[in-house]
C-alpha cells in the first residue's frame, strides 16, 4: 500500500491575513529527507496561491520541506514519516493539509 500524500498549500497574505491575490513569481522547493515533491518545481502563483504534494517513501524519517520567494519570507515544515509495520495498515504520513503564509507581503520600492 502506498503512503498518503501530504497537500502543501501557500497563499501570500498582508499584515492582516489577507490573501494578495494579485501576488506574482515563482516559488522554489526543497526537500530533504524520505519523499518526494510531486508537482511543478519550482512553480508560479496563480491568484496569490498556489499547492504541491509531499509524497513519503519507504524509509521512516523526517522530511524537511522549504519554500522560497525572490521577495517575500521563507517558510520551512517538517512531516515524519513511518516505515510499513505488519501491525500497521497504512504507513507513511498522515492524510493532511498544510496551509500556510508566505506573507506578510511587502512592496518593495
Amino acid at each position: 500500500m502506498a503512503a498518503t500524500p501530504t497537500r502543501v498549500v501557500l497563499a501570500v497574505t498582508d499584515e492582516f491575513g489577507n490573501l494578495r491575490p494579485f501576488a506574482t513569481g515563482a516559488i522554489q522547493l526543497s526537500l530533504t529527507g524520505p519523499g518526494e515533491i510531486v508537482g511543478e518545481n519550482p512553480f508560479s502563483l496563480s491568484g496569490g496561491a498556489g499547492a504541491v504534494w509531499v509524497k513519503a517513501k519507504e524509509a521512516a524519517g523526517t522530511i524537511r520541506l522549504e519554500a522560497r520567494h525572490q521577495y517575500l519570507a521563507s517558510r520551512r515544515w517538517r512531516f515524519a514519516c513511518g516505515a510499513r509495520s505488519r501491525s500497521t495498515r497504512e504507513a507513511g504520513m498522515p492524510s493532511t493539509r498544510v496551509r500556510d503564509s508566505l506573507g506578510p507581503y511587502k512592496e518593495l520600492s
